[in-house]
């Protein structure tokens, strides 16, 4: 019974720090949650005359 119960508390302990990394890994791709509106669009370049 003592295997099963160390083997339960590892492997809780394995998921969340899967978890914890894979949302520190989303938040270093996406952005962390910051309403940041891109400051260039594609159609920018005809309407400003060129770069």
């Amino acid at each position: 019974m003592d295997g099963r119960i160390g083997l339960f508390t590892l492997s809780a302990l394995i998921m969340t720090l899967s978890t914890v990394t894979l949302k520190w890994l989303h938040g270093r791709v996406n952005g962390f949650g910051n309403p940041m509106k891109p400051e260039s669009r594609p159609g920018d370049i005809k309407r400003k005359n060129g770069l």
